[in-house]
């Protein structure tokens, strides 16, 4: 994950899966679901299991939750090391495409 790796230069591996729990478990106040994200308490970036949980619940319910946590996310980072250096550091990540994403337009 691009935003994972990014931060581990900046909080080292053990504080960027610290921020992501911290965000799931904050997100979870509002979509309770986003607890059986982190159902067994590892505390780990693990976007996998995320993406199974997300797959679960309908568009809108995913959506909801996906940019929910992503928010609290950047709250928690911002408050962390500034939202200017938030900015400068996750701005890439977050303009590059989805890689995982379908390409509907694709024809081949």
């Amino acid at each position: 994950m691009a935003i994972e790796r990014t931060l581990r230069a900046v909080v080292g591996a053990p504080g960027a899966a610290a921020l992501y729990t911290r965000s799931l478990y904050l997100a979870a106040r509002q979509h309770a679901w986003l607890l059986d994200v982190w159902a067994d308490g590892d505390r780990k970036v693990d976007v996998t299991r995320l993406r199974v949980e997300m797959a679960k619940r309908n568009i809108d319910e995913a959506v909801a939750a996906g940019q929910f946590l992503l928010r609290t996310f950047d709250r928690l980072l911002s408050g962390l090391i500034g939202e200017s250096l938030m900015e400068q550091l996750l701005l890439p990540v977050y303009e590059e495409p989805w890689h995982n994403a379908p390409d509907e337009g694709r024809t081949t």
